[in-house]
């Protein structure tokens, strides 16, 4: 068992690892554990006649049989970004087709634009994370791939804040705009939405109300609720406005936290981009000094 420092997968920090070689047919191997995470198997070019001493190790001879160990180590770290932005986008579909169903309150609040937003948005999340597959599994000294996906996150990005900031945007005047939404309700529906929130009318005591129903059977018990000392009794505008209030205030948070999953899997391009050109340069630099290690 030879102790070792070398650096962490993800190049971050250092750790210590422990290499024990082993020999399996006429090729020698080593089990690599670092840092509790999962083990790696690597396998070593022949010969070996000798056990490896820590300066051979620390001077790179053995640096071609870690690259495999770190692009593995990238590609899983990669992969897990990607799985963000593909969870994003399967949620943003489902979600949008969902609220599409018969649901009195969320169908009062959402309008089919608003839905089909969320769908695009969804879909365009989609299309990155098969770009992203696309660019990790090109060769290593490629790089145009990330650079293609780079740009569409930041069609991503600008998406994510025109869809967040037109929702927030109605959330400064829901009063006004739910008021012209109340009024284009059929009938059948302001009955319904009235029952509902116990109320009568968007405004009380105005052509918005619609007698019928459970709640405001009649126009004598419509009148009985006026009530001048209290003027925001029984009017449906204070029920309305709470519900979308909070549905929105939801909604265009959870779309402005979509910001973070584009941001890092941005970031994570340009990482890529930079640990392979890297790699491009000191291959050169290998090459001409002959093909040894080079540190």
């Amino acid at each position: 068992m030879l102790p070792l420092v070398a650096h962490a997968l993800d190049g971050v920090e250092e750790v210590e690892a422990r290499l024990e070689k082993f020999t399996v047919d006429s090729w020698e191997c080593c089990y690599f554990g670092v840092d509790r995470r999962p083990s790696i198997f690597l396998v070593l070019q022949p010969p070996l006649s000798r056990p490896l001493s820590l300066e051979e190790f620390q001077l790179g001879h053995i640096s071609k049989q870690l690259e495999l160990t770190r692009r593995t180590a990238r590609s899983v770290v990669a992969f897990r970004k990607q799985s963000l932005h593909l969870v994003a986008g399967v949620m943003l579909i489902a979600i949008s087709e969902v609220w599409r169903a018969p649901n009195l309150m969320l169908n009062f609040t959402l309008s089919n634009a608003d839905l089909t937003a969320g769908l695009g948005l969804g879909i365009a999340f989609l299309i990155t994370f098969v770009l992203s597959i696309g660019a990790v599994v090109q060769r290593n000294h490629v790089t145009f791939g990330f650079v293609i996906l780079n740009w569409v996150l930041i069609l991503d990005a600008i998406g994510v804040l025109i869809v967040g900031l037109f929702i927030w945007f109605f959330t400064l005047q829901e009063r006004n705009h739910y008021f012209q939404v109340f009024k284009a309700q059929t009938p059948e529906t302001i009955i319904k939405l009235q029952d509902k929130l116990q109320c009568c009318g968007y405004f009380l005591n105005n052509d918005t109300v619609e007698i019928g129903g459970n709640f405001c059977a009649n126009q004598t018990f419509v009148d009985s609720l006026v009530n001048p000392n209290d003027t925001s009794a029984f009017r449906c505008v204070t029920p309305i406005t709470a519900f979308t209030d909070a549905t929105l205030n939801q909604i265009f948070t959870t779309i402005f936290g979509f910001m973070a999953v584009v941001i890092c899997l941005f970031l994570a391009s340009l990482c890529v981009i930079k640990t392979r050109q890297e790699e491009e340069r000191f291959k050169k630099i290998d090459a001409k000094r002959g093909g040894r290690g080079f540190v």
